[in-house]
């Protein structure tokens, strides 16, 4: 688990300790770290969720991303809310921003950019399979079932810029890029 440090701030007389998170989401910044997996996503939602609902006017929100992917439903859950809410979410890559990360890197419906040194990386959905023949089959269905959304997604979200048809070939293997790369299919609009 991660720890964070705290800061001191300073009100006329008071002095207040904060930790950086939640100073974070005081200016309305999100800070997306790590494998996306249930824990994350929920501090993820919980986190747009409270700025959404506690916004004036529908202020923007400043969405960083740094992870290499993990759960595709945690992912997808996150890809919704940032869907659904009004405020306007900014996505910023910053390290790395892999498999599903991607995906919510392209998704922000407000602008998004990543930092020049930031590697974009799609790819075909991971599977592992056990079991009776059966249960396989359902696995492997399952799985055809997010690769298949993964692709449209990523070329809804493309702007035009990359067909479904490409989408699914660019996404047949690992697919590292760097972030004039990742402007070029559309998967960001801009570098920091």
């Amino acid at each position: 688990m991660l720890t964070f440090p705290n800061v001191i701030e300073r009100i006329g007389r008071n002095i207040k300790t904060i930790d950086i998170p939640t100073k974070l989401l005081d200016d309305r910044i999100i800070y997306l770290c790590g494998e996306i997996d249930e824990d994350s996503a929920n501090i993820a939602i919980m986190q747009l969720l409270w700025l959404a609902y506690n916004s004036k006017d529908n202020e923007e929100i400043n969405f960083y991303i740094n992870s290499p992917g993990g759960d595709c439903t945690q992912g997808y859950a996150i890809l919704d809310i940032i869907q659904h809410i009004d405020c306007k979410v900014n996505t910023i890559g910053v390290g790395e921003c892999s498999s599903i990360a991607a995906l919510l890197l392209a998704s922000g419906t407000g602008s998004r950019r990543a930092l020049k040194n930031c590697r974009v990386m799609i790819h075909s959905v991971q599977a592992m399979f056990h079991g009776a023949y059966k249960d396989i089959e359902i696995e492997f269905n399952e799985s055809s079932h997010f690769q298949n959304i993964y692709a449209e997604y990523l070329s809804k979200f493309s702007k035009g810029k990359t067909s479904l048809e490409e989408m699914h070939k660019l996404i047949e293997r690992n697919n590292y890029m760097t972030p004039e790369t990742a402007i070029k299919i559309g998967l960001i609009d801009d570098i920091i």
